[in-house]
Formats: structure tokens, sequence, C-alpha cells
């Protein structure tokens, strides 16, 4: 430890689990029983609120994930208009799925004005009534697992991190990785093939400013986290920044959107940087 930079706690927590999963093999099998036989959900009366219940679970890593992504996806998926919170949102979410629907219900004055029927004279035809939004249609949850190609192959068993949760042992890193689509990823061009890099693509990826979806990921599975001293706001809620800044006027001149030139900030500290005196410098050792 004396030998490495300044770890943050989500940094130093993460390599300490994955020393003990790589020394302790017998152990990482016990706790994956013991997670796996103690899946459970309790739907009690408050006792404290009359008329409230009480909602408890305990449910494999990767699934309390998947469940807390597709609550928020449900919550975010109504317009802007709805007057509920963001937590009431997601309550009304988990009942939704319990009622078998797939989307949450708007409660816009759009989307709940009844239908105004009026006639100036008998027998004219009513007005229509008003035409609700369409309904923003939110991605499918996703879910972040950071890995090496050999623990997927079987090679080893050098586990990986789930975004939001931590370590997590090989065995579930594969089963995981059975129902996932791949899309490989290049430092440099980011191509579907990393045998054969397109370098003129990427290039020309290079002088804008806007990085691609897959450069986006290749920068933010790098790190754990908010890469500003101390900061422990999640790396997939993060921006990504150029530390030298973008030319917008001559961009072949510095500041090129290259993996050496970016990296996550969560939203403050990328404020900080952008509008305050704090500035870094990303080294290529």
């Amino acid at each position: 430890l004396s030998a490495r930079d300044h770890l943050s706690t989500t940094r130093f927590a993460a390599l300490v689990d994955s020393v003990v999963a790589q020394v302790d093999a017998d152990a990482v099998k016990r706790r994956r029983a013991r997670i796996d036989a103690d899946r459970n959900v309790q739907v009690r009366p408050d006792r404290w609120t009359p008329g409230q219940s009480r909602l408890t679970g305990t449910v494999p890593a990767a699934s309390g994930v998947l469940i807390d992504q597709r609550l928020t996806q449900l919550a975010n998926s109504v317009h802007d208009a709805d007057p509920r919170t963001h937590a009431q949102r997601r309550a009304d979410a988990l009942t939704a799925f319990a009622n078998g629907d797939t989307t949450l219900a708007c409660r816009c004055d759009t989307c709940t004005s009844p239908a105004a029927i009026t006639a100036d004279e008998p027998g004219a035809d009513p007005q229509p009534s008003p035409t609700p939004m369409p309904m923003p249609v939110g991605p499918r949850a996703m879910i972040h697992v950071v890995a090496n190609q050999s623990t997927l192959d079987g090679e080893d068993d050098q586990p990986g991190y789930l975004d939001g949760v931590g370590v997590i042992d090989a065995d579930t890193v594969r089963e995981l990785a059975a129902d996932a689509a791949f899309d490989y990823l290049d430092a440099g061009a980011c191509t579907s093939d990393p045998r054969h890099p397109d370098h003129a693509a990427a290039a020309r990826a290079a002088l804008r400013y806007v990085p691609s979806k897959k450069l986006l990921s290749l920068v933010r599975s790098g790190e754990l986290c908010c890469t500003f001293p101390g900061c422990t706001n999640p790396v997939w809620h993060a921006d990504v920044d150029h530390s030298t800044p973008f030319d917008h006027h001559n961009p072949s001149s510095g500041g090129l959107t290259v993996r050496a030139n970016l990296k996550p900030l969560c939203r403050f500290h990328h404020r900080t940087k952008t509008f305050g005196r704090w500035r870094d410098y990303q080294l290529d050792l």
C-alpha cells in the first residue's frame, strides 16, 4: 500500500476485497452458497404507520442492481409535468411490476384530463378530447461489470467489479456474461474488431468534441468512481471530461478526444474544474 498512490475509500475497499477473493477461494464459494440460500422478500404491515406496508428483501448483488436500474428507468419514463417525486414514482413502478405492467402511467394534467364532450347545438359533433402526449420510451436497464478476458474464458478466477456494489466472484461474472451482448473496445479506434483497428477512423474521431459511446465506456471502465481526489461518486453516472481542453476552433492543436486525455468526473467536480481554479494534469505513465 505504501508504494501506491493515495486511494479513495471505494478503491481501497475494492482492492482489499479483490485480494481476499484471490487468496481465499473457498471463502468466496461459501459466501456465494450463503447468498443463494438467503434469497428472500418480505412484505409486512408497518407497525409505526397504519395503512402502510414495509418491504424488505435480500437478493444477489446483480439482481439487486438490475431491479434498482429498472425502477429508475420506469420512474424517469413519465413526462416532466408528472406531479410525483422521483421516490414516489419508483414506489409506483414497483406496484406496476406487480400488476404485470411494462410502463408507468403518467399523471400529468394532459394524460389524466377527462374527455371534453361539448356541443354548440343539438346534433352537433362533440369536440375532440385533448390528445395525450406520447410517452417517452426509456432504454432497457443496464448493469456495468468490469472483468478480465481471462476470467470470462475460464482461464482463471480473477474477480470482477459490479458498479454500485463492488467486487464479485468469477462465477458470477461468467453467469452474467452468458446472457450479455459483447461489443469489443479498442483503446484508440474503438472498433468492432480489436485485431484490425481502424486508425484512420480513430484519427477523425479524435477531432470531434463528443466521444463515441464505446470510448465513453472504455474510459469509465478504467475507473471505479469520479477521479477527483477522495470522491466516491459512481463512475457510470459521471461526466467524461477533457483534461486538456478541446480546441473547438482548431481541434488538431491540442485537447484531442482520445483515451489518454479523457477521465470521468462527477457533475460537481466537473463544474469545479470548468468554472473554478482547480486544474489537473493527466499523465501517460
